[in-house]
């Protein structure tokens, strides 16, 4: 494989592994939504690793710039540095999310107890 075909690969990874992370981020917040909070966290895991992996390819592509390879700033690039940084903030509003649907949940089991008190 030659130098080209290997910086397409990257290229083509980073949007695999981005699109994946930003799909798991939203699987997340649907499991939050439902106050299953332990499939979430299990799936916004999932999704960080995911992210991981891009920063890593991100990181080749970086050092290689900085060694003196020059690469080419075209659409495809673009695209991929687009992909990571939606999955980066996906997986931040995954966490968020998160933690106001556990507190709507304690409202909601207060709000209820104190109800079947009355």
């Amino acid at each position: 494989m030659d130098a080209f075909e290997e910086k397409y690969e990257i290229i083509f990874e980073i949007i695999m592994h981005a699109g994946e992370a930003r799909s798991l981020a939203n699987d997340s917040i649907n499991y939050s939504e439902n106050y299953d909070f332990k499939i979430a966290e299990e799936i916004l895991e999932k999704a960080k690793k995911e992210l991981v992996l891009c920063h890593n390819l991100q990181t080749d592509l970086l050092n290689n710039e900085a060694s003196g390879n020059k690469n080419d700033i075209n659409i495809f690039l673009i695209h991929a540095q687009d992909h990571f940084s939606m999955a980066s903030s996906s997986i931040e509003f995954a966490e968020r999310f998160k933690k106001i649907y556990k507190k709507i949940s304690k409202m909601e089991e207060l709000n209820e107890k104190s109800t079947r008190s009355m």
